[in-house]
Parts: structure tokens; C-alpha cells; sequence
């Protein structure tokens, strides 16, 4: 008697199947590590085709340029989002004729390093666009976390290194920042590496940074999904101090590991794009290594868990985050508060608005658009002071 296939136990099998994968694939996402890893900082050599107009076939992109340059390109333009949201900046046509006049850099604007799918939009990018990627000119790799592996606190690391209780095997230009006083040492970071130098770490209260500069929410949101311990203490109300570790790297051409070139033995963008953990980790391993008072190797961070797929390690969070004002609303708003300025008819009307201003440019995009639009804090406040100068004389 012949063997009957039973159709609907094997589709019953596989649909099993199909539903574990995606459950493992599922936790695996979700789940929050004790080092949360990220890149901070990108930017790519390209070769324009067309000088005079890098541009991307992509009706959800669109691009203005700046009125003026920078120190080592004569143009500027940035590419939007149909939020009006920074994608990324493309500087070309170079002031020095020692340079080629095809060369430019793209840089992807910050938050687009911690939302969505980098990967996917540097390949958008590229494929839809009239420049090639050459090469990366500069990425900043970093880790996330509340202390080093065995609860060695990285305050205590930096009072140590200040102290010279440890000491890097080899040795580089070490800068802190802080305060010192009477006996005391009171470091909240530091800085390894000087402007010639290809590798630059550094390790520092990110808390305090963007507390200081009250910007990059993103950043937060991403501890609050993939740091292992950063949304108990959150919904605790605590107020969680996380460090971080950062290597950046200058010049990928020159990058070279025990004598031989990094790009000799991977040359892959998207490799490191998308496995830049492990590539942190190698380059710890490699040019941050330090010995303590008893001659013995301090350990940083953890090995990139092998049973945990790189992608999700890599993992940003998604990109349907709350909306924030877009960049043509806040240069609006902006341009708004200025014309209020100059129709005002009352000393404090006009300083009531000027102090609005001044709470705005406290935030980044805020400060740069009003930079962009030619305004200076100063000369307004001049200006008004100028304007009803006879008022307060009389009063």
C-alpha cells in the first residue's frame, strides 16, 4: 500500500516552523543588552559626475543649498525629507585646485544614525543618485552602557588614568575635562588621540552632554528600547547616568591593523555598516588597551554575542517616532519673531520676543537655521536698544 502524503500536516509543520522563526527573530529584536552600540558620525569621499549638481532621483527628497561654503568647498547644499527633515549634506567644487574638481563628501545628518535602517538609506542614496561612493572619509563607532564589564564604573577609570594607576600599552595624547583642585581631581572625560591621529577615543558622561545641550532625544528613546536597565530606572524616576565609549576614525584609506590595511582585508561599506559592532569591539581590542597598577589587561566591553544575529545588535529604532517641528517651520517661526521685533512699538514688547528667540537657538537646529538666515543675537538686541533709545532715556 502506497504512503499517503498528508498535505495538511506538512503545511501544519511548516507553519509551526515559520511561527518559531519569527518569534525568535521577534525576541531577538526586543531584546536590551548590557551595551548598546550605535554610529554617531558618517560621512563618505564621493566622485561627482555632474559638478555643478549632485542630485538624487527621489520625489521624497529635495534640496537647498546654503548661501555659503565652507573653509575647503566652495558649495553646500542639504537634502531634505518631505518632513522637511535633514536628511543628509553634500559639500563640493573644492576651493583648492590641488584637489580634484569631481570630489565631494556626503554626510548622513544624525539622526538618521539612530533611526530606520541605515543601511537601506545609504544604498537608496547611492543607487539613485548621479555621484559613486568612493570611500568612508570619517565614522564614529560607539557603545552605550552604565559601567565596564565587572562593574569597573568609567569615572573611576578616568581618575585612574589621571591618577596613572593604569596605563595604555601604547602610549598616545590623553586629555580630560573637567576640574582640579586642592589635592582633588574631579575628570568627567577624556579624550585619546590629537588632530593627526587616524584612531581617536573618547569616553564620556553622554547623560551630561545631552542634558547640557537639551537635544537628540532619539538617543534616549534607543536606550529606552535596546539598554539593558535604562526603562526600569526611567519608569522608577531615576535619573540613569549612561557613558559612552567612542572610536573615531579618520582617513579609512591609512587605517591599518597589525601592519596591514583594514581596506586590504574588508572593503565592503555595507559589512561595516552593518556588523559595526563587532567591528567596535576589534578595534578596542586592537588600539584601546590599557594595564593596571599589577600589570594586568583591564576589560572594557563584552564580545558582541555570537548567538545574537549582528542586525539586531544594529538595530535602530523605527522611524514612526513623534513628528518634531520641521526645519522650514522653525526658520518661519524664526523669521516671525524678528519681524515682531522690528513692528514693535514698546521696548518690552520687543525684548519679550528677543528672549523667546534666545530660549529657541539654545536647540541645534534652531541655532543653525538662525545662523543660516544671517541673524546674530547681539545685533538684534543692538538694534533694539538703538530703536527706543529715547524711550529709556525718558524713563
Amino acid at each position: 500500500m502506497e504512503n499517503v502524503i498528508n498535505h495538511e500536516e506538512i503545511n501544519q509543520v511548516n507553519s509551526k516552523i515559520l511561527d518559531n522563526i519569527k518569534k525568535k527573530q521577534l525576541e531577538e529584536k526586543n531584546e536590551k543588552t548590557q551595551f548598546c552600540y550605535s554610529i554617531d558620525w558618517l560621512t563618505f569621499n564621493i566622485k561627482l559626475k555632474d559638478l555643478n549638481n549632485p542630485f538624487i532621483r527621489d520625489e521624497g527628497i529635495y534640496a537647498e543649498e546654503r548661501e555659503q561654503g565652507t573653509n575647503i568647498f566652495k558649495r553646500v547644499k542639504d537634502y531634505y525629507n518631505t518632513r522637511d527633515e535633514l536628511v543628509f549634506t553634500i559639500v563640493f567644487q573644492p576651493h583648492s585646485k590641488i584637489i580634484k574638481q569631481d570630489f565631494g563628501q556626503l554626510q548622513i545628518a544624525n539622526k538618521w544614525l539612530y533611526v530606520g535602517n541605515l543601511s537601506k538609506l545609504v544604498y537608496k542614496i547611492f543607487f539613485q543618485s548621479n555621484f559613486e561612493l568612493v570611500n568612508i572619509s570619517r565614522i564614529d563607532l560607539c557603545t552605550d552602557f552604565f559601567n565596564f564589564v565587572d562593574t569597573y564604573k568609567p569615572l573611576s577609570f578616568i581618575q585612574d588614568v589621571a591618577k596613572g594607576n593604569v596605563i595604555k600599552v601604547n602610549p598616545s595624547t590623553i586629555n580630560f575635562w573637567g576640574k582640579t583642585g586642592d589635592y582633588t581631581i574631579d575628570y568627567h572625560a577624556m579624550n585619546i588621540g590629537d588632530r593627526e591621529s587616524s584612531f581617536n577615543f573618547k569616553l564620556y558622561n553622554k547623560t551630561k552632554e545631552l542634558e547640557e545641550k537639551n537635544e537628540k532625544g532619539y538617543i534616549k528613546t534607543k536606550w529606552y528600547k535596546k539598554l539593558q536597565g535604562y526603562e526600569e530606572l526611567i519608569k522608577m524616576k531615576e535619573k540613569p547616568t549612561i557613558w559612552r565609549l567612542e572610536v573615531s576614525i579618520k582617513d579609512w584609506n591609512k587605517i591599518k591593523i597589525d601592519g596591514k590595511k583594514v581596506i586590504e582585508i574588508n572593503n565592503d561599506v555595507f559589512d561595516l555598516l552593518n556588523y559595526h559592532p563587532y567591528f567596535m569591539q576589534f578595534f578596542i581590542s586592537k588600539k584601546f588597551v590599557w594595564k593596571n597598577d599589577y600589570g594586568k589587561f583591564i576589560d572594557f566591553i563584552d564580545n558582541p554575542r555570537k548567538d545574537l544575529s549582528s542586525k539586531y545588535l544594529c538595530t535602530n529604532i523605527p522611524n514612526n517616532e513623534e513628528i518634531n517641528t520641521t526645519n522650514k517651520q522653525k526658520k518661519q517661526i524664526l523669521k516671525s519673531l524678528v519681524s515682531i521685533i522690528e513692528q514693535s512699538i514698546t521696548f518690552e514688547n520687543a525684548s519679550e520676543y528677543l528672549e523667546r528667540i534666545g530660549e529657541l537657538i539654545q536647540e541645534e537646529d534652531y541655532y543653525t537655521i538662525f545662523k543660516s538666515l544671517g541673524y546674530n543675537y547681539d545685533i538684534i538686541s543692538s538694534y533694539i536698544a538703538y530703536k527706543f533709545n529715547d524711550t529709556l532715556k525718558t524713563n
